[in-house]
Order: structure tokens, then C-alpha cells, then sequence
């Protein structure tokens, strides 16, 4: 939530001009919960620990004791119980998924869940399986313990992104609570940027500070912001804030010091945003070199870790697919040939990380082979598709050849959607940052697909949506968001609109 009052209160500081001292916009109400972000973590994950807990011990008593009758290892299966409880809640906890941004969606928020929970149970299983504990464990139990858990945590998950949600949005919950200190406009200026209502953050105050603050200061000047900032410092002692942010430019150095300073003294993080041309950076973030102190505007999009754990998933994933899915490639193929003339396999160049172009292999779907300065987009109906073709567009399996892509190393399992090269130059002139979807691996499915932005983009606007979802996919990566969006692919209805 962001809260801002219309009410102004101008302050006047030991007989000076009102007009030179700062005016103050603060929100005059105290939600009824003041719950910070560590304890709504605490609540949350205990509250998945219990749900893990009693359902896992609930399905395996009830086998134990109603369909078997045997109570002899109630134990175990209490253990066992409490270490898939204990695991998932460590698990949600490394992956942020109790904080108010991860649960403002209540879909990506239970694909989450699950993925940690599959993860957490083949670790368990695997265990069970290695100390030979599975010559007594029930396998039937195990099978209900999961698909108790699995079910109960969607439901959980749900109810629990609705709780948070309402309770932000009716400011009973505020995970920060920040106050804003700037020139005048600026701190509208910052709101206007902020998530929409289910954010979870709450503006306190904001603190207008004199034009001449902005500029260079003399000893008088200097003397009278030294005590607009101690009237500042006095004002947010009882407002509860987390953070201070200051919105100053870059030329305003000697009045971001002396505010510094005097807000050293209350137990709060304060924040620098130098000039609103800034806005639009997705990670910066200040580091040392020696003794020089640098803004990083832009990090690489995955560290050496996160390459290596998500390479190793391409290739685990696409080798055991292509190993299964064999006899359904050879029948494909087959089907293709017989449908009309022309080769099985239909590649065309894409550009791939870091703009370097690939030559991407799909099942021919269409009686040409385009790969021109002018590529005409496929769309519904279109008469090129062959009758095979439009089945397989349909349901996505002629990217099945992409696999092969995938363990070249020329593609992901998830990331942007390649497009053609005659795509990426009409939209590079017309959308901000379409280029910086090539600052990772281009996928065989992707966030935009998974929210039903492919096929087609007859309009500007639809692409511009497609590259929004791109980005946010390279700033938000983990390899439980992988997952969710392979199973959203496979799953999904909404991955499948605009595919034909």
C-alpha cells in the first residue's frame, strides 16, 4: 500500500521565514498491526511448517491406522514428517517467498511452494531410499503424504496470499514503512514509481526541503539546514520508519552530508536516490574498487554459480527428455514428411546471448522455409501452416527439436523467445531495452509465453508487454522460477493461447 496524505504541516524553526524551512506531508494514522518484514517471515513459515507438518503426519497415520492397522512406526513417520516440514520452510525462506512482493500473485506464489516442497521430498525420499529406512516405511504412506502436501499447500498458499493482500491493502499490515525527504515534486515523483496497492509499503512522511537546499550553501544556509534537519530527525523518532530516502541530485553533496548525519541517530536505513533519470536502472548497487566507491548501474544478469546451476539444468532436463520422448520425435518426424514435401527439420537464424547469432532447429510447420530481410509473422489461419503444422504450433510439441539447441548450449530450457532477424531489427529501433533480452540465453519458454504474450504482435504494444515479461524474467531469475515456468508450459492453458 501507498499511503500519503493531502494534509500539509509547515514548520517554523526558531523564528525563520516559513517559507525557508520545510514542509512536511506525513500520514496521520498508525496501522493497527505493525508487523515488519522478520516477523511476518517468522509467522509465515511457521505457519507452512505446521500445514507441512500435520498433513504429511495426518496421511500417513490414516494408512497406518485405518487401512493397515499397524501403529509400530508412528515415530518414523512423525520424524519424517516434521524434516519435510522443517526442509520446505528453510527452503521458502532461502527463495523470499514470504515477503509481500512474492505473494501478491496467488498462482506464482503456490507454483513456488510446490516447487520447493518436489525438491524437498525427492531429498527426503532419496535419504529414506540410501539408509535402507524404506524396508519399513510404507511406500503407500509416502505416496499420500505427498499428494496430502501437495494439495494442502496450494490451498495454503492461496489463502495466505488473500490474508496478506487484504490485510495490506486495508492497512491493518505494512511490511516498511519509509519517509521521503527531498525538493518539492520529488517525492510524488518517487510514488508515482512504487508497485500499485498490495506492496506492502507505506509512505510516513515526506519532507519538502527549500529550493536554496538544492544549491551550493554558505555558513547561514548551512546553519539553517542543520536545524531543518534536526527538526526532521525529531519529526520520524515516533514515526516508526524503516527506511529514509533521500531525493536529492547529484549536485546537492554538502546538504545530503549534513541530513546524513543527523539521521545517523535514529535506528533506520537510509537510502540515496541521486536523480530521477535513475528511475529506470533494474540493479544498481554501491561497491569499492580500492579505495574508489562506484554505482554499479548494471550487473551481470546471472553470477558464475548461477550459470553453472542452470546449465547443469538445461542439461539434466533436456537429455532426459529427449531420451523419453524419442519414440514421439521419430513419430512426429514421420508425420511431417507424409503431410507435405520438404525436409523434416525447419531452421531459420536467431540472434542468441549476447546478440550472436544461431541457427534454431524446429518441426516444419509450414510448406516454406523463410529466413529473409522481410519475414511475414505467423498468425491464426494462416495459410502457409500445413495441417500437421497447426496441430503441433497448437500444442507446442514442434519445439521439441530445440532440445538438441538446448544441449549445444546455444539456448535454455526458459528464457526470452528467439525471434527472427528481421524481428529483432524493427523492434529494436522502437522498444526501450528489446536489446537486453539477449543478455542471457534466448529459451525454449518464457515468462511472456507462460502469461499468454506469443504468437502474433500485429500491434507494437503486444511486443512491448512480451519484452516487459522478458526483463523481468533476467532481473528475477532462480532456478525454482525455471521450474514454475516449465510446469506453467506444460500445465497452463494460458501457455498455449495465441499459439496456433
Amino acid at each position: 500500500m501507498i499511503a500519503m496524505s493531502n494534509a500539509r504541516l509547515s514548520v517554523e524553526i526558531d523564528g525563520l521565514e516559513q517559507s525557508g524551512i520545510v514542509e512536511c506531508v506525513t500520514v496521520r494514522y498508525r496501522p493497527r498491526n505493525r508487523i515488519l518484514p522478520d516477523h511476518l517471515l517468522l509467522l509465515l513459515a511457521g505457519y507452512d511448517f505446521a500445514i507441512v507438518t500435520g498433513l504429511a503426519f495426518a496421511a500417513a497415520l490414516f494408512y497406518q491406522m485405518i487401512a493397515i492397522d499397524d501403529v509400530r512406526y508412528l515415530g518414523l513417520y512423525a520424524a519424517v514428517s516434521v524434516a519435510l516440514a522443517l526442509g520446505f520452510a528453510v527452503t521458502a525462506v532461502l527463495d523470499d517467498q514470504y515477503s509481500v512482493a512474492r505473494l501478491r500473485l496467488s498462482s506464482a506464489a503456490a507454483l513456488r511452494a510446490l516447487g520447493s516442497f518436489h525438491i524437498v521430498f525427492g531429498v527426503v525420499v532419496c535419504m529414506l531410499f540410501l539408509t535402507h529406512i524404506t524396508d519399513v516405511y510404507s511406500r503407500v504412506s509416502l505416496v499420500l503424504q505427498y499428494l496430502s502436501v501437495s494439495t494442502g499447500l496450494i490451498i495454503a498458499r492461496t489463502i495466505m496470499v488473500r490474508v496478506v493482500r487484504r490485510a495490506v491493502e486495508s492497512g491493518s499490515l505494512e511490511a516498511k514503512r519509509i519517509a521521503l525527504v527531498g525538493p518539492a515534486g520529488a517525492g510524488e515523483s518517487f510514488a508515482s514509481n512504487l508497485p500499485p496497492s498490495g506492496s506492502g509499503i507505506g509512505i510516513a512522511a515526506n519532507f519538502e526541503l527549500p529550493p536554496w537546499a538544492l544549491h551550493e550553501l554558505d555558513g547561514e544556509k548551512s546553519d539553517e539546514l542543520q536545524r531543518i534537519s534536526v527538526s526532521i530527525v525529531d519529526s520520524l523518532r515516533g514515526s516508526a520508519v524503516d527506511d529514509v530516502i533521500l531525493l536529492l541530485p547529484w549536485k546537492a553533496v554538502a546538504t545530503a552530508d549534513i541530513l546524513m548525519h543527523e539521521l545517523a541517530s535514529i535506528p533506520a536505513g537510509v537510502g540515496l536516490l541521486p536523480e530521477q533519470n535513475l528511475f529506470g536502472l533494474q540493479s544498481p548497487e554501491v561497491s569499492r574498487l580500492g579505495e574508489n566507491v562506484i554505482l554499479r548501474l548494471q550487473r551481470p544478469p546471472f553470477s558464475a554459480v548461477d550459470q553453472i546451476a542452470k546449465r547443469g539444468f538445461d542439461i539434466f532436463v533436456a537429455a532426459s527428455v529427449l531420451v523419453v520422448a524419442a519414440p514421439l520425435l521419430i513419430m512426429i518426424a514421420a508425420l511431417v514428411k507424409l503431410d507435405s514435401r520438404g525436409p523434416v527439420l525447419f531452421r531459420q537464424r536467431r540472434h542468441g546471448f549476447n546478440r550472436v547469432p544461431f541457427w534454431i532447429t524446429k518441426f516444419r510447420t509450414m510448406n516454406c522455409m523463410e529466413d529473409g530481410d522481410v519475414i511475414p509473422q505467423a498468425c491464426a489461419h494462416d495459410p502457409r501452416l500445413t495441417s500437421v503444422g497447426r496441430v503441433l504450433r497448437r500444442s507446442n510439441l514442434d519445439e521439441l527439436p530445440q532440445l538438441f539447441d538446448v544441449l549445444r548450449g546455444k539456448m535454455s530450457l526458459v528464457g526470452p523467445r528467439p525471434h527472427a532477424l528481421a524481428h529483432d531489427r524493427a523492434y529494436e529501433s522502437k522498444i526501450l531495452s528489446y536489446t537486453r533480452r539477449h543478455n542471457v540465453k534466448p529459451g525454449m519458454t518464457g515468462w511472456a509465453q507462460v502469461n499468454g504474450f506469443r504468437g502474433e504482435t500485429e500491434e507494437d504494444c503486444k511486443m512491448a508487454k512480451r519484452v516487459e515479461l522478458d526483463l523481468y524474467y533476467i532481473d528475477n531469475w532462480s532456478l525454482l522460477f525455471d521450474i514454475q515456468i516449465i510446469l506453467l508450459t506444460i500445465f497452463s492453458h494460458t501457455a498455449f493461447r495465441n499459439a496456433g
